[in-house]
């Protein structure tokens, strides 16, 4: 999805858009939809709608995205540090508030 990035960051949406819908997808079979990396990718896509001027887009993409980190984080608690948990904890408060902005 870097390319999706670099696309988006010159202003070529379309392009952003359609190359992050397919990362996406490449990345939902290849690692499985419950897999942290399709979330990422999920993520970049709804950050794309957004900054595109599409909320009604980005927001079910960016609470799919949250949930499946939510659900990481909880799935490996147990095996990350106190600090790594905290560093979970933290982007999940930055794409709540994201979340909470978008459905304004």
């Amino acid at each position: 999805h870097n390319l999706g990035g670099i696309r988006q960051k010159r202003g070529e949406t379309a392009e952003a858009l359609r190359i992050l819908t397919r990362s996406a997808g490449v990345t939902r079979e290849a690692a499985g939809e419950a897999n942290p990396l399709y979330g990422k990718a999920l993520n970049a896509l709804a950050l794309a709608h957004e900054r595109a001027g599409r909320p009604s887009a980005a927001l079910p993409l960016a609470w799919q995205a949250f949930a499946l980190r939510r659900r990481h984080a909880e799935d490996t608690a147990g095996a990350l540090s106190e600090t790594q948990h905290l560093q979970h904890e933290a982007y999940l408060r930055g794409d709540l508030e994201k979340l909470l902005a978008l459905s304004e």
